[in-house]
């Protein structure tokens, strides 16, 4: 009789309360690994955003410097935006909008403004230095059957172009990315015979 007591307590399941425990144990468990992948997958998110940044910013200032380091002339217009003079492909001293890359700026005082590069290959148009720098080549070059448009950043805030000094240009503006806002500066000289606003 002893040994028919000692086996049935030996082969009686779990209570009621041991297969509660049991379950909150293991929803604890499952719960700390649901938040520790959902970080995880946040950080890494955040950490390709932040890389994905860094290569459209690392690319624009490649271009943008080196456009300026090799053109002729450059000049910010009375709308705030850029032109670039690259090359007198014809040396006759007369520009052309095949000669010219207009960086364009939309919504460049909100969160969600883009820098546009704008180019006309084989657009023989003829321009002044003086309607560049009055805007009034802003609409030819949009309208130009020959226009090519590539969006260069977006999601930027206060962009501004600026020309410190002779012959300096300058761009600033402000990317939004997962650990807050940071401010970009991008500085470029112009190394031609005409290197500034002056129009002579």
């Amino acid at each position: 009789k002893m040994r028919l007591n000692i086996r049935k307590k030996c082969c009686r399941g779990f209570s009621l309360v041991e297969l509660l425990m049991g379950l909150m144990v293991s929803a604890v468990i499952l719960s700390a690994v649901a938040s520790l992948c959902f970080a995880m997958g946040i950080g890494q998110e955040a950490t390709n955003e932040m890389g994905q940044n860094q290569a459209v910013v690392r690319n624009f200032s490649i271009r943008f410097t080196e456009y300026l380091r090799s053109s002729i002339w450059a000049g910010v217009t009375v709308n705030d935006e850029l032109y670039i003079w690259l090359q007198d492909s014809n040396n006759n001293d007369i520009v052309e909008l095949s000669e010219l890359v207009y960086y364009r700026t939309m919504d460049r005082v909100t969160s969600n403004g883009k820098i546009y590069m704008i180019t006309c290959p084989a657009d023989t148009t003829r321009v002044t230095l003086e309607d560049i720098l009055d805007g009034s080549v802003d609409s030819t070059m949009r309208s130009s059957s020959k226009k090519e448009s590539v969006q260069l950043i977006e999601g930027a805030g206060s962009i501004d172009f600026q020309m410190p000094k002779d012959g300096l240009f300058m761009l600033t503006f402000t990317l939004q990315e997962p650990t807050g806002n940071r401010d970009y500066q991008f500085c470029g000289a112009v190394r031609g015979a005409l290197m500034s606003n002056t129009v002579e």
